[in-house]
């Protein structure tokens, strides 16, 4: 691997057990909207009331009928939404 793919990989957050070029799959596997709310332990109806409505995790429009997600985009999604006491919270 070259040394930008490095320094992306050092970067992303760490899974127990997974390594490397899987570390990468594991984190932009493009996944449906049905894995994609099991992973988030949501409902199907609220993925896609967060798709259309706004205010939800970025997700991929590979064509007009096929919707994916990807785990580091909600993993972003959440680090921009950490608190540490409600007083500092703000609605995003």
């Amino acid at each position: 691997m070259n040394q930008h793919i490095n320094q992306h990989i050092e970067q992303m957050p760490t899974v127990p057990g997974i390594e490397g070029d899987d570390l990468v799959t594991y984190w932009y596997e493009h996944l449906t909207p049905k894995a994609w709310a099991n992973y988030r332990g949501l409902s199907q109806r609220t993925v896609a009331k967060h798709r259309s409505e706004g205010g939800g995790v970025p997700f991929v429009r590979v064509s007009a009928r096929c919707i994916r997600y990807r785990r580091i985009d909600g993993y972003r999604h959440d680090q921009q939404r950490l608190h540490n006491s409600t007083a500092e919270y703000e609605t995003v």
